[in-house]
């Protein structure tokens, strides 16, 4: 694991009131005909506060054949958004994976992915919760990564110490399918991911060699 101390903990709170969202639309099923994209501006609280103003700077370790390579920044923002025209309900597009859905919906306990289901004629969207508060210390469950499956396990009230400080009452999550990838993920509800491991197999090594760190080094909410 590769550390970096030189960054300081920069950040601004909201400047504009954002809208709370309380649907839970885990379970639901769309069809592609509901699902448009469109122009949406407001700022949302949840698990996950969401809008396009909204910036998450990363500083990622670059591993090639699980060997430290490079490091560089980049930045996480939700600048696409979309919705599912028979509940209102709008669905953001990252621009950088940090183990966020493709698509996330967020309310004030879970983050929701929505999924092309496969093989589907016409084209089905479904929707599952992928990030959540539970009740329970730790929470196993199934998952995917898209074109994969996996087993997820989920971890309450964890702590992880950035050049930002130390995040306390985390979730930690971690998305497993043997021989193929592995994600651990560190977010902090109403902040975001602190800090993501990503690993996959190259075809080359076996096992999954690490292949990216990012942690979060500054983020402005406006």
């Amino acid at each position: 694991m590769v550390l970096f101390s030189a960054c300081r903990k920069q950040m601004h709170n909201y400047t504009e009131p954002c809208l709370v969202q309380t649907a839970n639309p885990d379970k639901a099923t769309y069809s592609s005909s509901e699902f448009t994209r469109i122009d949406y501006n407001n700022k949302h609280c949840g698990l996950l506060p969401l809008s396009k103003k909204h910036k998450w700077i990363y500083l990622d370790s670059i591993f090639e054949v699980g060997v430290f390579a490079r490091v560089k920044t980049d930045t996480l923002q939700f600048s696409t958004t979309w919705q599912t025209q028979a509940d209102g309900l709008i669905w953001w597009q990252p621009t950088k994976n940090v183990g966020l859905p493709e698509l996330c919906f967020s309310n004030d306990s879970a983050i929701i992915s929505l999924q092309v289901r496969l093989f589907s004629s016409p084209r089905v969207m479904d929707a599952r919760k992928e990030i959540f508060i539970s009740a329970i210390d730790s929470i196993r469950f199934l998952s995917s990564f898209v074109d994969e499956a996996a087993i997820a396990t989920e971890k309450m009230n964890k702590t992880i110490s950035t050049s930002l400080g130390h995040f306390t009452d985390c979730i930690f999550l971690e998305k497993f399918s043997p021989g193929y990838r592995k994600d651990q993920v560190y977010l902090k509800p109403g902040v975001g991911v602190v800090k993501y491991y990503y690993m996959e197999a190259d075809g080359t090594t076996p096992g999954i060699p690490l292949q990216r760190i990012s942690t979060l080094v500054k983020y402005i909410f406006e």
